[in-house]
């Protein structure tokens, strides 16, 4: 019943994971640039595991969002739409 929501969600948070990565990276950047003054200075530093933190976090969040409506779907296959 919710299989085409599903593939939906699964579609675009594939699609979202780089474009969020490469989003937050720029972010970050720039942050770190305007916080530069001349007494003091912060290094720019994310590693691979901060990416990996991230995309875990999101998958996970997807896949009990994903439950939740599948849950809820096939709960309410007895009510006429």
């Amino acid at each position: 019943m919710s299989y085409i929501l599903l593939g939906e969600i699964a579609v675009l948070t594939l699609a979202a994971l780089p474009a969020g990565c490469l989003m937050g990276y720029g972010m970050a950047a720039a942050m770190m640039s305007i916080l530069e003054t001349e007494l003091w200075r912060l290094p720019f530093v994310i590693l691979p595991r901060t990416y990996a933190f991230a995309m875990i976090t999101s998958v996970g969040a997807t896949i009990v969002s994903a439950l939740i409506v599948r849950q809820r779907s096939t709960a309410s296959t007895w009510w006429p739409c």
